[in-house]
């Protein structure tokens, strides 16, 4: 079987990649524990997220590794989302 990298999209090819940052977090849901402690933990403005990824994708951005975790508040519909908006690869942590 041929190498494939899992996104939130599906598998591609590792030549697919390209320039790729390897710690993000575009969406995050903590919980009111931690949000009220540090508001700027939540990260929940699905279009300031795109059109971020949109700037790093017309900066020669291929791909980036999503690293929230499901008890941050990952979010993994919308990093799909946001995805298929962009064009950028994104790898969700497991």
């Amino acid at each position: 079987m041929a190498a494939q990298i899992r996104t939130v999209t599906g598998d591609i090819d590792p030549l697919e990649l390209g320039p790729t940052y390897c710690h993000e977090h575009l969406l995050t849901r903590p919980g009111e524990h931690l949000v009220s402690a540090d508001a700027d933990l939540m990260l929940d403005d699905a279009e300031r997220a795109c059109a971020e990824l949109n700037d790093f994708r017309d900066n020669g951005g291929r791909a980036l590794v999503e690293v929230t975790t499901p008890e941050f508040g990952r979010d993994l519909d919308g990093l799909k989302r946001l995805s298929e908006r962009s064009g950028v690869a994104v790898i969700a942590a497991t």
